[in-house]
């Protein structure tokens, strides 16, 4: 009789037997799936009601306006009680708007209280957001006062920051210039009239100098050659 061989199919073992583990783990599997699908679930929930919690809160402080403005106040840390407290200082309520612009630049209640106490005129938000970008500060304004300048509008106390101008610089300038205007404190800023080109001048001859001779003589160009080699020596 004849024999017959049998030959068994070769079977490839897999180095991570992962049906294998889910076989044999199934039940504990399933476990896992519902507990992770219930905390992502609470997560979910608890996430919507801080959502909407906030949206109420703010709706009770006054502010009714479209989800992407509550969306955009909550990224910027603008809370019911700081929108509170900042209607508070007395410039009414801020919008939307304005207490995101107030978060973002750091403004607080406190910073009105040490404007106003430095003699600092504030007329609205808009007056903050700007002494706060361009940083006017009571120790900029008390500089400008001892310098010789005050009271200072608050559209020309931000005129003077924006063109660098310092109580070191206007009190330079006052002792060359007893007369000399916050205009034209901006004006030496703003065509670089520097002390090496007013000591140009002075070797040319040109004095009496007066800041509107000054600013004559760079617009005309006449004495920038020689300026440019002064500072270029110093």
């Amino acid at each position: 009789m004849a024999e017959l061989t049998v030959i068994a199919p070769k079977v490839k073992i897999s180095a991570r037997p992962t049906a294998l583990w889910f076989a044999s783990s199934a039940p504990k599997a399933k476990v896992q799936v519902y507990a992770y699908a219930e905390a992502y679930a609470q997560a979910s929930s608890e996430a919507s009601a801080a959502k909407s919690d906030y949206i109420d809160q703010m709706r009770a402080a006054g502010y009714n306006v479209d989800l992407d403005k509550y969306v955009e106040m909550k990224i910027q840390g603008v809370t019911p009680e700081y929108a509170r407290s900042m209607a508070a200082t007395g410039f009414g309520k801020p919008t939307a708007d304005e207490l995101i612009a107030m978060k973002i630049h750091g403004v607080d209640p406190g910073e009105v209280a040490e404007l106003k106490a430095a003699g600092i005129e504030v007329g609205s938000y808009q007056d903050l957001i700007k002494y706060r970008i361009f940083k006017v500060s009571p120790e900029f304004v008390s500089g400008m006062k001892a310098a010789g300048y005050s009271p200072i509008p608050p559209k020309k106390l931000v005129e003077l920051r924006i063109h660098g101008v310092t109580p070191e610089f206007a009190k330079a300038t006052k002792q060359q210039f007893p007369t000399a205007t916050l205009d034209q404190l901006v004006q030496l800023r703003i065509f670089n009239i520097s002390p090496a080109f007013i000591a140009s001048a002075k070797r040319h001859g040109l004095e009496p100098l007066t800041i509107e001779k000054l600013v004559k003589i760079r617009i005309s160009g006449v004495l920038d050659d020689d300026d440019q080699k002064s500072e270029k020596t110093q």
